[in-house]
């Protein structure tokens, strides 16, 4: 798969990711960071922010990535977040992968990696 794979997808489906991803993973990290599970999201395609939901002043901003595979019953998506300011830890967010079913919205995503990043800044490509 290449970056030519990206897409951006129906809006239901990046609020699914979102809730079924991304927002649990803020919410188990918001004891830790004293920060509001919060964020501002942007679906980022072949290099370009394509698209940007939420307030600009949230505590998380987070880039949404959707590739294509072979097999058209196979979505594969990649959540990088980081907060809006440095933390004094040295936290700077965290990536969590999944996949999902573009033929079967109601089905559950599937978180398939998580990681947790520390002294890095920005967002990276697809890893």
């Amino acid at each position: 798969m290449a970056q030519s794979d990206e897409f951006s997808p129906d809006r239901n489906i990046v609020e699914g990711i979102v809730e079924h991803l991304l927002r649990p993973e803020l919410l188990k990290i918001e004891a830790e960071t004293g920060l509001a599970p919060q964020v501002q999201f942007h679906v980022h395609v072949q290099g370009k922010d394509t698209e940007v939901f939420g307030e600009p002043s949230t505590p998380w901003v987070a880039r949404l990535i959707f590739r294509r595979t072979y097999n058209e019953h196979r979505v594969l998506v990649q959540v990088q977040a980081r907060p809006a300011q440095t933390l004094p830890s040295g936290f700077s967010g965290f990536v969590v992968k999944g996949e999902f079913s573009p033929n079967d919205i109601r089905a559950s995503f599937k978180k398939t990696a998580f990681v947790s990043e520390y002294n890095t800044n920005g967002f990276r490509r697809w890893s």
